[in-house]
């Protein structure tokens, strides 16, 4: 508040064409000391001021913006975050499994399918749009042979691997909204 206060009588005196008053206020803080020549001791003044009013521009704006609703790019950096959020739950939710991935008829091990399909949401990326296109296009199906990917877990059927994760998208998303 003191700050603010400060920056507001410095304002008035500039409009006013007085020397800035908040001289006795730099001169506290050293602002001025070791500066040979007095004009280089009013612009260093006079470029703490502007920093000054700059950042309290800055914190009124950023006040303001966090109350409103999210709007265009606002929107769409919380949905890219979002979905980044739930490719990481999916991709741990594969790598901590006790079932088996079946790719092009071989098993492998959870820690093995989620480095794959991480491999291919690298590749994909500029085309991945949501959570479902990742699933899509890099936890689905063998982009080589078009054969879907299977889970086998010991104590239910057989699933494609599509199914098995937006299944588990949505109690993700259940848990999380």
């Amino acid at each position: 508040m003191m700050l603010m206060q400060l920056v507001r009588t410095n304002v008035i005196d500039l409009r006013e064409g007085n020397e800035v008053s908040g001289f006795t206020v730099f001169n506290r803080f050293n602002f001025t000391k070791g500066f040979a020549h007095p004009s280089r001791a009013k612009f260093s003044r006079l470029l703490v001021l502007f920093c000054f009013i700059a950042m309290q521009i800055l914190f009124s704006v950023h006040a303001q913006n966090l109350d409103r609703p999210l709007e265009g790019n606002d929107q769409a950096l919380h949905n890219k975050v979002s979905m980044q959020s739930e490719i990481a739950h999916l991709l741990n939710f594969v790598k901590n499994t006790k079932c088996e991935y079946e790719r092009n008829g071989k098993k492998h091990n959870g820690k093995d399918a989620a480095k794959h399909i991480k491999k291919k949401y690298d590749y994909y990326e500029d085309d991945i749009d949501s959570t479902e296109k990742f699933i899509e296009l890099s936890a689905s199906k063998s982009s080589m042979s078009g054969k879907a990917y299977k889970i086998f877990c010991s104590d239910k059927p057989v699933l494609n691997s599509q199914e098995w994760l937006i299944s588990e998208l949505a109690n993700f998303r259940e848990t999380h909204d």
